[in-house]
């Protein structure tokens, strides 16, 4: 049996081409070419979309894939791989460039879906990306998930910020009633001051 990639990139389920570096996007098995004899197939059950890319002998599937924001990303491949077969990895290519391997453990049926997943720094702008068989061809491929990884630290720094700002307004507020009643104070000594030099001898 074999299996479906659906491209993850640039935009949006349905296959749009604007661009996201935010939500995870999905491409569907329509947007990918095939290197080798691989094809779409729907025979399994579970797949998202029209169906899945069935790995079949060896070669690639590319997508194009577009990068608003540099980043790192995490790229998850949703797969299937049954039938008491060995495990069939697959080179993760960036433009060309290896990536890593993915491994793929055995599922309980080829109905059955897995997630693998890698995070990688991406580039803003146009790239291709492939899977790669490395000679025991691959499972069945559903889709590939492309996200942008949040940075902890950015919420930190807000967070910490928005202390320092918080913490700053309240030393205001204490200054200002401080100032306030210094000054309503000074108002009542005036006050005292004017009545009695008023009151007769």
């Amino acid at each position: 049996s074999g299996g479906a990639v659906s491209g993850a990139v640039a935009e949006a389920v349905g296959g749009a081409s604007s661009a996201s570096s935010i939500a995870a996007i999905v491409r569907d098995e329509a947007t990918a070419t095939f290197v080798g004899s691989h094809t779409v197939a729907n025979k399994e059950t579970g797949f998202t979309g029209t169906g899945y890319i069935d790995y079949t002998g060896e070669g690639q599937v590319n997508w194009p894939l577009i990068i608003v924001t540099s980043a790192n990303y995490t790229i998850s491949v949703r797969y299937a791989l049954s039938g008491g077969v060995a495990d069939r990895p697959l080179t993760l290519l960036i433009d060309g460039v290896d990536k890593g391997t993915y491994n793929f453990p055995l599922t309980a049926t080829w109905s059955t879906w897995g997630t693998v997943t890698k995070t990688i720094a991406l580039t803003a702008g146009s790239h291709t990306l492939s899977l790669k068989t490395t000679g025991q061809s691959g499972p069945n491929v559903d889709k590939v998930d492309i996200v942008a990884v949040v940075s902890s630290a950015s919420s930190t720094s807000t967070s910490s910020s928005s202390s320092s700002k918080s913490s700053s307004s309240s030393s205001s507020s204490s200054s200002k009633s401080s100032s306030s009643s210094s000054s309503s104070s000074s108002s009542s000594s005036s006050s005292s001051s004017s009545s009695a030099a008023a009151t007769p001898v």
